[in-house]
């Protein structure tokens, strides 16, 4: 990957995004696995958790176009806030260790490898955190909005091929917990309706059976390796609004019914929630009869609605992409939606800056 500094930024903040030190590390917990289990490094299939959950096309474009993807270290501000925290809370579980306080297990990478079709497949993850009692917790650094939309599909599927490699191993985990730690809290806002009450809280997440996270785990495995095989322009299209796992978290168009000057909309009328073949003027003009239902309802005091339009967007081929430049599906996508093809976001309106090269393929 091709890093760039647009803002000058410190050079050990630059360093320390563009060098990956998370990947470093499995790498080499990854070899030792292979090495204590008889297994050549180089003809081994891995994929972590994180890699499962991706959308196979965005996982195959950027291993493939690695050292093509151009991103300002800017960008990565929250990627450090995420580094930062995990790095402190391990270093607590360590210390607590240290003084006699046994029992927490912080970033363990749990393996297990099996055959398919001739080959070695290897699938390994890292909890956060393992608890004595076998509550297995995953750290969220997350806007305080986060909280409110609860457990995201793809912390549920991470988490739950967690407790399927702990299981193998005959290891017991009694639940799943999520801890959010809500990096825009504000304590002058508590007395607020709705806003939370600590910077930190945990939320219960779902746990699957072993037979539904084996079947998860495999279906996901099948999914990657025949991406593997085929061209970029004939992998599997990433899904949106509507489907199970909305993977490019897309918004689609809408009318938001909301007082004016209001943050948060009373309703979304958007298109897809209407029967197929409906037209945007009637979704309109039916935000348009909800607002004046809201207007004669409202009391004097009140500020009045609106209708506010919200264009529908891809939120991670936006911003959180970095295969997006090679990707025909974002390039269909934004030649619709803006009329062109978007630069890479880091270069969109810098020039062309020098750039620094990070030479991990992953």
């Amino acid at each position: 990957m091709k890093w760039t500094n647009v803002f000058k930024l410190p050079e050990p903040f630059a360093h320390l995004v563009s060098e990956d030190l998370y990947y470093e590390e499995r790498e080499r917990q990854l070899v030792t696995y292979c090495s204590k289990n008889g297994l050549d490094r180089s003809q081994v299939i891995h994929f972590s958790a994180s890699d499962l959950i991706k959308p196979p096309r965005m996982r195959v474009l950027i291993r493939r176009h690695f050292k093509e993807i151009v991103s300002d270290v800017s960008m990565h501000v929250y990627r450090v806030l995420g580094t930062a925290i995990h790095t402190a809370l391990r270093l607590a579980s360590q210390r607590m260790e240290r003084r006699g306080v046994t029992g927490y297990i912080p970033e363990e990478r749990l393996f297990t490898h099996f055959n398919v079709k001739g080959g070695v497949v290897v699938i390994s993850g890292e909890p956060d955190l393992v608890t004595p009692d076998g509550w297995l917790h995953d750290y969220k650094v997350v806007a305080v909005g986060a909280l409110e939309k609860g457990v995201k599909v793809e912390w549920e599927q991470a988490t739950n091929i967690y407790v399927w490699l702990r299981a193998l191993r005959n290891l017991p985990t009694e639940g799943i917990q999520i801890t959010f730690i809500l990096r825009d809290w504000q304590q002058s806002k508590v007395v607020q309706e709705g806003y939370p009450k600590a910077g930190a809280q945990t939320m219960e997440c779902p746990t699957w059976t072993l037979d539904q996270q084996s079947a998860f785990v495999f279906e996901r495995v099948k999914l990657h390796l025949e991406a593997d095989g085929m061209h970029d322009d004939e992998l599997i299209e990433c899904t949106g609004y509507g489907t199970e796992m909305n993977e490019m978290w897309e918004k689609p168009e809408g009318w938001a019914v909301i007082r004016e000057n209001g943050a948060r909309a009373a309703k979304v009328f958007r298109r897809q929630d209407f029967p197929e073949g409906t037209t945007a003027e009637t979704v309109k003009a039916a935000a348009d009869a909800d607002m004046e239902i809201r207007n004669g309802a409202k009391s004097k005091k009140d500020k009045p609605y609106v209708v506010e339009h919200r264009p529908g967007e891809r939120t991670r081929c936006q911003s959180f992409c970095d295969a997006k430049g090679f990707c025909s599906q974002y390039k269909e996508f934004a030649a619709a939606a803006f009329g062109k093809v978007e630069k890479p976001a880091a270069l969109s309106a810098m020039g062309e800056p020098q750039t620094k090269e990070n030479h991990d393929v992953r």
